[in-house]
């Protein structure tokens, strides 16, 4: 009989390995079928003991086996993948069953047996190039695929009849191919990979957004790395850390030749929102020819309101409120739940009805430019004018339909502007700043190089720190300077590249404020922990960060004191490597 360790495929399954026996021969990376809470999985097998070798342990459990249910097959994948996995694993804390799983689509298990099986083959040769969004995936398919005739296309938005036929196309080409993916297909088991290219790798996506949270580009770098491939980036902006460990400065192409001025708005005529949204530099803009995109950060008509009299921040409960515009209506929302509240509120600290509005958000973009320019049509794309993709690619290709048309959108627009515009604005890059995330200032860099690159004469950004270092790169173009400058600042804070920032994240229903934190303060102590408490609405929700010394925990190494402890954490505990935003 043999103990078999196994991880189940599936997110709904917290627990990393769970242990069952077998009389049957099964070897690791096996695909077998278990039992768990009375409900049959899919999963891996990550490790066999013979029964006898382990005797005096099982006669010390408290706890009988269940007998796995039966054996699906060989491993589908290769064993560098699965290695990759193992590696991911532990630098991100994940759970081995949930990182695979992110990778190997449900229709793979269940048709895994009419599955082509992978062929050795010699030499390294084929070419994996990785995007983080389906649409760069296409983009860049449309480029690739008039070079050579062995380029597939595969992304998880294709029909799973389309899937599978294109997983065996791409598995029976007995040539080198060439394969545009997104990231949960690096598990095809074509053995000839010689390069994995990273495309567009300082975009903002390719974090996962549930569990398990890694990033995607590192679990490339490890299969890279396991499969003896190169490992190279795209043309384009790169991350500061990827810059830190290559001093590779990248060439931002333009190849329309466009102007980028920035705008001081640091004049006392300027203090108001409205000077951002009517400057005379923006007026010129929207008085000449063609499309225009003028690029907000937030939606809606002001992302704070704030008492006249006193000052004081309105809030529904512990959630600021936000203005919105719903047809000839204006209405207050929680921003945290996004329930309209009372329109007739009074402030909660002096009973005042007078209020002001802080922050620019597309609705008052769009508003006074209508009223000013009533001749230019203008569109809108955010969450809340166009709720979906499919919204938002119907509103795109009205506005590049429409002559002398102007759209305005926040982030969300971006990946829509396919086509170019003319001239383009960020209206205020100082909203930006006030994101509590140490790679705000790459954000914004990468934000105005990518909306510059789809502009044709000019762009626009208005600033009213235009001695900032972020500014003072985008209009000298000087990215060696911005890279030197973020890297002083990161390491004057401790910020990655130099530490290793863990985020350790829970939300309950009722205040465990003090428990949690003699719990965190009882075995993390060691690390500093910063806790901070605070509710939304009848959420209760914490936040610790760890700064970890880059040492003692990187993509080779990890503490195992801290390792061991972050693993015996439960499901109620989020646990995120380097966020993006750190509360």
């Amino acid at each position: 009989m043999k103990i078999v360790l196994v991880s189940p495929i599936s997110s709904k399954v917290a627990k990393d390995s769970l242990t069952y026996f077998s009389s049957k021969k099964v070897s690791p990376g096996d695909i077998v079928s278990v039992e768990v809470r009375s409900k049959k999985y899919d999963a891996l097998v990550v490790g066999v003991d013979e029964a006898r070798d382990l005797k005096a342990d099982l006669k010390k459990a408290t706890f009988g086996f269940k007998k796995i249910q039966g054996v699906k097959g060989a491993s589908p994948f290769y064993p560098e993948f699965f290695q990759s996995c193992q590696d991911a694993g532990r630098y991100f804390v994940g759970n081995l069953g949930q990182i695979i799983d992110y990778f190997l689509p449900s229709d793979f298990l269940l048709t895994y047996e009419s599955l082509p099986k992978p062929k050795k083959r010699i030499g390294g040769k084929s070419i994996f190039h990785v995007t983080p969004t389906v649409r760069e995936a296409e983009n860049l398919y449309q480029l690739l695929k008039s070079d050579n005739e062995n380029v597939f296309l595969i992304h998880g938005s294709l029909r799973k009849k389309t899937l599978l036929e294109r997983y065996a196309e791409i598995l029976s080409t007995e040539e080198s191919v060439t394969v545009v993916m997104t990231p949960s297909f690096l598990f095809i088991p074509r053995h000839d990979v010689g390069e994995i290219v990273i495309e567009n790798e300082i975009s903002g996506h390719w974090h996962t957004i549930k569990r398990p949270y890694f990033d995607l580009r590192v679990f490339a770098k490890y299969l890279a790395k396991n499969l003896g491939a190169n490992l190279s980036y795209g043309p384009g902006l790169l991350s500061v850390e990827t810059f830190f460990e290559s001093r590779i400065i990248p060439k931002f192409s333009n190849t329309q030749g466009s102007t980028l001025s920035v705008r001081d708005m640091s004049n006392k005529e300027n203090l108001y929102k409205k000077s951002f949204i009517l400057s005379n530099d923006l007026n010129e803009m929207l008085k000449k020819e063609g499309h225009t995109f003028l690029f907000a950060l937030r939606k809606g008509l002001a992302s704070q309101v704030v008492c006249h009299d006193c000052r004081q921040v309105l809030k529904d409960g512990d959630a600021p409120l936000t203005l919105h515009q719903r047809g000839d209506e204006r209405i207050l929302k929680n921003a945290y739940t996004q329930k309209t509240v009372n329109p007739k509120l009074r402030c909660g600290n002096c009973g005042s009805w007078n209020f002001d509005s802080l922050g620019i958000g597309t609705d008052t973009v769009a508003e006074k430019k209508k009223k000013y320019f009533p001749k230019r049509k203008i569109f809108q794309i955010d969450k809340d004018a166009t709720s979906s993709d499919k919204k938002a690619r119907e509103e795109i290709g009205k506005f590049y339909k429409q002559e002398n048309a102007v759209l305005v959108g926040t982030e969300m627009a971006i990946p829509h502007l396919t086509n170019f515009v003319d001239n383009s604005a960020i209206v205020s890059m100082d909203s930006l700043g006030h994101i509590p995330s140490y790679k705000i200032s790459e954000r914004m860099l990468h934000l105005a190089f990518t909306i510059k690159n789809v502009t044709k004469e000019k762009m626009l950004v208005q600033t009213r720190e235009a001695e900032n270092f972020v500014a003072k790169a985008l209009e000298e173009n000087d990215l060696k300077m911005f890279f030197e400058k973020d890297l002083e600042k990161r390491k004057t804070f401790g910020y990655p590249p130099f530490s290793a920032v863990i985020k350790l994240s829970r939300k309950d229903m009722k205040d465990t404020g003090a428990e949690i934190k003699n719990f965190i303060d009882e075995n993390l102590s060691r690390w500093k922990p910063n806790i901070r408490r605070f509710r939304r609405g009848k959420i209760f929700e914490t936040s610790v960060l760890l700064k970890i010394p880059k040492e003692d925990w990187n993509e080779e190494r990890q503490d195992k004191e801290l390792s061991n402890f972050l693993s015996s954490l439960g499901p109620d505990w989020q646990i995120r490597l380097n966020p993006e935003n750190l509360f």
